[in-house]
């Protein structure tokens, strides 16, 4: 037999072998990336739901009424369900809104709170 210099067989399939564990973890670190900003889209749209729900409230023409109640939004193509909860406050004249946005899957997706001047 004449020794040529190259590598052996045995050689070049552990070569094969650590490159394909390397592109395994490549690709684990690639979908876990991807499902991270699919999570992270999730949460700012919940919050830019309940934001809107929000300034909805804050600028509507009429002031909310006092307690809570639960509204369906379609925002993003999906329909979210808002519980909105107004309180009245120390202050006079001042009411406190809260809002919790919940995806369809009634996972709360969101929180927000903001004041509005209530009704004379």
């Amino acid at each position: 037999m004449r020794n040529e210099g190259g590598f052996t067989l045995v050689e070049v399939l552990v070569a094969m072998a650590v490159l394909s564990l390397a592109v395994l973890a490549l690709l684990r670190l690639g979908t876990a990336h991807a499902r991270t900003a699919i999570e992270l889209e999730r949460a700012a749209l919940g919050d830019i739901v309940a934001e809107n729900a929000l300034i909805e409230a804050q600028t509507a023409a009429r002031v909310p009424a006092y307690g809570s109640e639960t509204l369906s939004v379609d925002n993003a193509g999906e329909t979210w369900t808002i519980a909105r909860t107004v309180e009245r406050t120390a202050a006079d004249g001042v009411m406190l809104i809260r809002i919790e946005s919940f995806n369809a899957a009634g996972a709360r997706a969101g929180a927000v709170e903001g004041m509005r001047r209530s009704a004379p």
